[in-house]
């Protein structure tokens, strides 16, 4: 497996790791445990997603297809 997202939000580590496991891939989230049991604490490190390694060009194109999505629905007022 590949470490190759992270994020220091747990919040945000949650949504992606659900959407690339509802498109299929298998996702190993890091402090994961210590998160739920002390939601308080930022860890140093964040939280690292792992997919095995045939699978993360794929899990980044479903990430940036989501975001680029997100985007299109929600665009920034520059204004």
């Amino acid at each position: 497996m590949t470490p190759f997202w992270e994020s220091s939000d747990f919040t945000e580590a949650l949504v992606v790791k659900g959407l690339l496991e509802h498109a299929g891939f298998a996702v190993h989230m890091d402090n994961f445990n210590m998160a739920s049991v002390l939601p308080h604490v930022t860890f140093a490190g964040g939280y690292r997603l792992w997919v095995p390694d045939e699978d993360v060009q794929a899990a980044e194109r479903v990430i940036a297809e989501a975001r680029a999505q997100a985007e299109a629905a929600d665009p920034v007022d520059e204004g």
